[in-house]
């Protein structure tokens, strides 16, 4: 899935989804309150209707109203404005995404406009996670099942500043992606010796990896972890991971 910060949505047409934040129990305005009015207040109905007040987790899918170039509208409820943070955010955007990712539409456009680039650096990270999914192995799975969303569009005040913001958060995604994916692996794939394999490729990154048979293990006196492996085929294997900071610039 490809996240791209944006001045504007322009890019956003039919098979678009829009969503919009709102903060608890707070009237509509910004972006929210411009197209409720050049919707004829479709939006302000809707939310009376859904019995949405926008605290946090609640979200409310509505099909868009005639005359808006989007697919859906989707009002993501944030929580009181003044406790907006990092934490937050992620989760609101991670809550669009996972509200329409199987919805039909291909885009998601966030409007974030007048909050900070820290901020929506954030709401993207929310995205990126919100995105994952481990289908290695599916070889089934009903089309209506499989998410439909390959775009998301975030718009912002300041796009450079946002992506700016969002690299080393990118650099986190990509940990956080691999961790679940070692997780995920079942044990008859990731055996000591192919997890071994992989943690050794983290050496680009600049960590030192040293792994540990079953000779060394026996050395050191760990018998105690030797025995859990002695019913497996597989040699046991133990990876020992350093990292001493960066290197100066």
């Amino acid at each position: 899935m490809k996240i791209e910060f944006v001045a504007e949505d322009g890019q956003a047409g039919a098979k678009a989804a829009l969503a919009l934040l709102m903060f608890d129990k707070a009237p509509l305005g910004g972006a929210a309150a411009t197209l409720d009015q050049s919707t004829g207040g479709a939006l302000a109905r809707a939310i009376a209707g859904g019995r949405f007040t926008g605290s946090p987790g609640q979200t409310l899918d509505l099909i868009a109203p005639a005359g808006l170039d989007a697919a859906r509208v989707l009002l993501v409820g944030a929580g009181p404005e003044e406790k907006l943070d990092a934490r937050s955010l992620e989760t609101a955007a991670a809550n669009a995404l996972n509200a329409l990712k199987t919805s039909g539409v291909e885009t998601l456009v966030l409007r974030l406009p007048g909050v900070s680039a820290r901020l929506v650096a954030h709401a993207a990270l929310g995205v990126r996670l919100a995105s994952y999914r481990f289908d290695k192995y599916r070889t089934k799975e009903p089309p209506e099942k499989k998410p439909s969303i390959v775009t998301v569009l975030i718009v912002t005040d300041d796009p450079a500043a946002a992506q700016a913001a969002y690299a080393p958060l990118a650099g986190l995604g990509d940990a956080v992606t691999l961790a679940r994916d070692l997780v995920s692996e079942p044990a008859n794939i990731l055996y000591p010796e192919e997890f071994a394999r992989r943690v050794k490729g983290l050496t680009s990154l600049g960590l030192e990896v040293e792994i540990l048979g079953e000779k060394e293990m026996a050395a050191l006196g760990m018998g105690a972890l030797l025995g859990v492996g002695q019913g497996s085929a597989r040699e046991t294997q133990l990876a020992i991971l350093q990292w001493k900071g960066a290197a100066d610039p």
